[in-house]
């Protein structure tokens, strides 16, 4: 059974999502990574490699049944708030014909966040090795990540089983979600899921701080009312 991706009460905040449900993984499998390196806005750029999973290893190992702006060049070619919100605008006529559209990481004015799939989408690099979620391991590779990509790699398929650490990795048992003062005082906290944790990991922030690309509500705007307001 597949879950929508579209989902209006939320907004579509994390960059990796699956229509598989909750108990379900999908696989996805890199053929090749081989990359000129050329391309500065790329996540995967972060890193000199390049190589190819070999047809063999693919056909007996394997069962088999594309992140935001780059550090270089985050400034020079990230859109703004403007030109997404004209981007929006003028892609919504194709939901009149019968597309399903989703609009990721764009701007969001008062939805809570969705949440992490890290775990239920399993991705399989060119050298074999097992990631919960590719993003994550893009953006702990970048320079001012906190993280390092192993603390989301459960094995490589070509080394061996990795079947049981996969089942054993539990991402939000590992790292805290919205463990921030303005999240836990925030109205929307107990049904917002509080973005995505690549978003932040690439930016040099901790898994557990604040979305604050998607978060709809402003630093300076009080989260909740304590006490009774003055008459």
């Amino acid at each position: 059974m597949k879950r929508s991706l579209i989902v209006d009460s939320h907004a579509s905040s994390r960059y990796f999502r699956t229509s598989v449900e909750t108990g379900g993984r999908k696989a996805l499998l890199q053929v090749t990574e081989r990359c000129n390196l050329h391309c500065a806005h790329c996540f995967v750029s972060s890193g000199n490699w390049g190589g190819h999973m070999l047809l063999d290893d693919i056909v007996d190992r394997v069962p088999l049944s594309s992140f935001g702006r780059g550090v270089k060049s985050q400034s020079r070619l990230a859109a703004n708030d403007v030109t997404m919100r004209a981007i929006r605008a003028a892609t919504e006529r194709f939901r009149e014909r019968g597309l399903d559209l989703v609009h990721i990481r764009f701007p969001n004015d008062d939805k809570p966040l969705a949440g992490c799939d890290a775990g239920r989408i399993i991705y399989v690099f060119a050298d074999g090795a097992t990631a919960v979620c590719p993003y994550l391991v893009f953006a702990a590779r970048t320079p001012q990540s906190r993280y390092a990509d192993t603390e989301f790699l459960v094995g490589n398929i070509l080394d061996g089983e990795i079947a049981l650490a996969l089942e054993g990795y539990d991402f939000h048992h590992r790292f805290t979600v919205g463990d921030n003062p303005k999240c836990k005082a925030c109205e929307m906290n107990s049904g917002c899921s509080k973005g995505c944790p690549a978003a932040l990991v690439s930016r040099g922030l901790r898994i557990g701080d604040v979305d604050g690309e998607q978060c709809p509500v402003p630093d300076e705007r009080p989260l909740l009312q304590i006490g009774r307001r003055p008459a």
